[in-house]
This record gives structure tokens, sequence and C-alpha cells, in this order.
């Protein structure tokens, strides 16, 4: 995997505090708080999950390395461009994920309630496919409500936790205690209220993919578009905010 130079438009999600960590392949030991049109550098050559900055050209690759697995360490996203010299690796979406000498945020905000969102629509997809092919349980539809009262803080986290704990006794119950194929699509109920958001989307996006209701790529351009939807609300931002003093090369990365 050789170096390139030039530059690639990438997704990045970080902790909640917006701060990068030594552990993160920085070699910087005190924490870097990330702010938009903040460009960071190093001097080494990057090494892939060891050294430099990372990103991903979907949204959703950004999120999990592959279904089933969280490649995020929280719920902040940005939306940045790596420069200098950058290694590229295929993606699970067919894009790519990436590693550079640099990194410039465009902008970034708290994605909290949009991957929570995010999880629910995921399910409510699943469902629609659902019907006429396996009974989903009233109880675990429930939860989805559960769920949106709890984002609008009608509800506590121990309320919705507890009403998680007692979904899945009484589907295990349902069931006979036998965790059959024909049901584990109730699966994506108990994991769609999770309370991490990343480890919600991540975990329904596992189900999705288990029962192919849904193509990935569909499920990224949904998430991509809910989180510019985001930025532009939240932060005044677009995808061309900060481009234009930053080097273009098209075709480099087909």
């Amino acid at each position: 995997m050789d170096a390139q130079s030039g530059s690639l438009l990438v997704w990045h999600f970080m902790h909640k505090d917006r701060c990068l960590y030594s552990y993160e392949k920085l070699p910087e030991e005190e924490p870097v708080k990330v702010v938009p049109g903040q460009t960071l550098r190093i001097s080494d050559e990057p090494v892939p999950y060891f050294r430099g900055f990372h990103g991903a050209t979907e949204a959703l690759s950004a999120l999990v390395s592959a279904p089933g697995i969280v490649n995020a360490p929280g719920p902040v996203v940005q939306r940045a461009v790596l420069n200098g010299a950058i290694k590229t690796w295929p993606g699970f979406l067919g894009g790519y994920s990436a590693c550079a000498t640099e990194r410039t945020c465009l902008w970034l905000t708290d994605a909290s309630h949009v991957l929570h969102e995010f999880s629910l629509w995921c399910v409510e997809e699943a469902l629609r496919f659902s019907v006429g092919r396996w009974e989903v349980y009233p109880p675990d539809r429930q939860l989805l409500d559960a769920k949106r009262e709890w984002l609008r803080g009608k509800i506590s986290s121990k309320k919705l936790e507890t009403m998680v704990q007692e979904a899945w006794w009484r589907t295990w119950e349902a069931v006979g205690g036998v965790h059959r194929f024909g049901v584990r699509h109730k699966m994506v109920f108990w994991d769609s209220v999770r309370l991490d958001p990343v480890k919600a989307v991540n975990d329904a996006v596992f189900e999705i993919h288990l029962w192919r209701t849904i193509p990935e790529v569909e499920l990224n351009a949904e998430l991509e578009r809910r989180l510019l939807a985001l930025a532009q609300k939240k932060e005044g931002r677009s995808d061309h905010d900060g481009l234009w003093n930053i080097r273009w090369h098209k075709g480099l990365f087909p």
C-alpha cells in the first residue's frame, strides 16, 4: 500500500468531547481539541490503524468497518479533507478508508440524536420487509415508541433499559427458550434502543445486513443525507464550505 499525494474528502467520527488522544495515532500526549478550519499534521509516514489521520469516503464506513464491527469512538462527526501523503484501502461499501499525514476539519457536530433516529429508521425499514414473513410481538414494537419518548426526554434512561430487559425476557419465554433463526429478527428491536448512539447504529445495521433487507449503499445514502442536513441546521455548514483553499485532485481516487 503506497502513499499517494493529493486530497480526499472524508467522514470521521470522534469522542463527544471533540478531542483526539495520543492512543488515536497522534504524537501529542495531551488531548487535541478539534475545531472547524483546523489542520492537523504529522511528520512521519502514515500507517493505517497505527499512525496518521483517518477517515472514510462513506459515513457508514466511518462508523463501522464492517457490519457488526464498530469503527467510531464516539458520536461527534466531522467532515474533513485528508492531504499530504495518503494511503487508501477498499471500504466495505465500495469506497475508500484512508490514512494521511494531514487532516483539515471543514465542520463538526454532535450527531447523537441523528444516529439514534437513523437506527430506528433501520428497524422500521426491516419491519416493512418482515410483514408476512415473521411474527412480530407487540411488546417489541412498543420499544420503538419508548425510545422516541426517551429522545424527547419524556422517559428516563433507567426506564428505557427496564423496558428492554422485560421485552427480552418476554420474547425468550415466547419461543420456549430456544433462540431459533426464525426469531432472530427480534434482536433488532433490542439493539436499536441501546443508549449509546454508535452501538445502536452498529447493531441495527448488522441486523439489516443479516436479513438483506436494505442494500448498504442505500443505508449510507440515508445516513449521509441526515448528517448533512444536521450540519446545515446546527452549524450552518455544507461540504463546499472551506473547500476553496484545499487542493482537490479529481480522479486520483477512482
